[in-house]
C-alpha cells in the first residue's frame, strides 16, 4: 500500500511539473511593438474618447484622484502621473495621427495642440503633486469637447 501511495505521489509531482513546463504564456510585448500597436490605423479618436473621456476613462480617473485632499501618498500621486501620462501618449499616438472627417486639417491641428498643451501641463503639474493646478488642467481637457465636437464631430 506504501508504495501504491509513493507511486502515486510520485506521478502526481511529475505530472504537476510537466504541466507547469508546458503551461500556455501569455505573450509579450516590447515596448516598440507595444507603441506600434497603438500607432495601428485602426485605433480611433472614437476609441480614444473611450478611453480617456468614457464614464470610467483616464481624464475622469485623475479628476477622480485629485478631488478633496488629492492623491493621499506616494504611490497615490505615481498613479495619478502615470494617467496623465498615458493620456499625453494617447494623445500623441492617435490624435495628432487623425485626420478629420469633418473640418479643416488646420483647426484638427489647433485643437490636437490645444489638448495636446493641456496634457502636457497635468503631466508637470501630477509631477510638482500641485492638486489645484493639475486639477484646472484636467478641467481644460473636459472642456475642450465642445469646440472641438463642434468643428470636427
Amino acid at each position: 500500500m506504501k508504495k501504491l501511495w509513493l507511486a502515486g505521489s510520485g506521478a502526481l509531482v511529475v505530472l504537476v511539473f510537466a504541466a507547469a513546463l508546458f503551461k500556455p504564456t501569455r505573450p509579450r510585448f516590447s515596448a516598440p511593438e507595444a507603441l506600434a500597436a497603438l500607432a495601428d490605423p485602426e485605433a480611433s479618436v472614437a476609441d480614444f474618447m473611450q478611453v480617456v473621456h468614457g464614464p470610467k476613462g483616464l481624464r475622469l480617473q485623475v479628476q477622480q484622484a485629485l478631488r478633496g485632499s488629492g492623491p493621499a501618498d506616494d504611490k497615490a500621486w505615481r498613479a495619478v502621473q502615470a494617467r496623465a501620462v498615458i493620456l499625453g501618449l494617447l494623445t500623441t499616438v492617435i490624435l495628432e495621427k487623425a485626420k478629420p472627417k469633418k473640418g479643416s486639417p488646420d483647426s484638427w491641428k489647433a485643437q490636437v495642440d490645444k489638448y495636446q498643451k493641456a496634457t502636457e501641463d497635468l503631466i508637470l503639474a501630477t509631477r510638482a503633486r500641485n492638486r489645484r493646478a493639475a486639477l484646472e488642467h484636467v478641467s481644460v481637457l473636459g472642456r475642450s469637447c465642445k469646440s472641438c465636437h463642434k468643428a470636427h464631430k
